[in-house]
């Protein structure tokens, strides 16, 4: 057993398994909130993602537009 482990068991040692319990639930619990997070950024990250791709293609749409625009009038 290396070194880690067995101060982990020392410093669990005499602790009541209710102390445990609730020591181990409250990490789920954060385990949970922290994938809540991870999720909410990924999705966040994918709408930005989404939203750039639009505006790119709609800048190329608009400078194409006033090309040929240019082009028509003669002021290119």
């Amino acid at each position: 057993m290396n070194n880690r482990v067995a101060g982990l068991i020392n410093e669990w040692e005499g602790v009541a398994p209710e102390d445990l319990i609730e020591a181990i639930n409250e990490r789920d619990q954060a385990m949970e909130d922290l994938t809540q997070i991870n999720a909410k950024i990924a999705s966040d990250r994918d709408q930005l993602k989404r939203e750039l791709e639009w505006f790119e293609d709609r800048c190329l749409e608009l400078m194409r537009e006033k090309c040929k625009r240019e082009i028509r009038e003669g002021t290119a």
